[in-house]
């Protein structure tokens, strides 16, 4: 059920892995995959704060949200009764280490309803020392209202990385 830019952007994020290692973002060569790079999130973890802070999002995403998605809390678009689960699923990714993906169904600005395609796996950020989370966000479309809330995964799926996937 995964998409081709789901598999293109799982094997853009292995090919930068280097010796068993994690990935780190600046090694990510998103120049030589122009298809994919408008619609790659990068996301910051904090335990403390329990939020996943966009830090970086490509052309495509920023252009599809009205309000600016940089520095913007991924948490607060999710359903209250679910972000727990998606705080977890985050760390899980980092802690294993190990990808997600998943289809996702969200509510647009118009009212409607749609499903997105996410597909997330972590990086090492060397300039800050800390692990991040880059993400491909992926819509068959791509024209759309802005997201104004996101559901629980109706699909998902571990992806092996380095120390391999968690059960299911």
């Amino acid at each position: 059920m995964r998409s081709a830019h789901s598999l293109r952007f799982e094997a853009l994020v292995q090919g930068a892995s280097r010796g068993g290692c994690l990935a780190r973002v600046n090694d990510i060569a998103l120049e030589r995959h122009a298809e994919l790079s408008g619609w790659i999130a990068v996301v910051h973890p904090d335990a403390r704060a329990r939020s996943l802070t966009i830090t970086h999002a490509g052309a495509g995403l920023s252009m599809m949200q009205a309000d600016p998605m940089t520095g913007t809390d991924y948490l607060d678009l999710v359903d209250p009764a679910f972000k727990g689960e998606a705080f977890d699923s985050t760390f899980m990714m980092l802690s294993r280490p190990c990808g997600l993906w998943q289809m996702t169904p969200v509510r647009l600005a118009d009212g409607t309803s749609d499903l997105f395609e996410l597909t997330g796996f972590p990086v090492f950020d060397e300039e800050n020392l800390r692990g991040l989370i880059v993400f491909l966000i992926w819509h068959a479309s791509l024209s759309f209202e802005s997201v104004t809330f996101v559901g629980h995964a109706q699909t998902w799926a571990w992806l092996e990385l380095r120390a391999g996937a968690p059960e299911a």
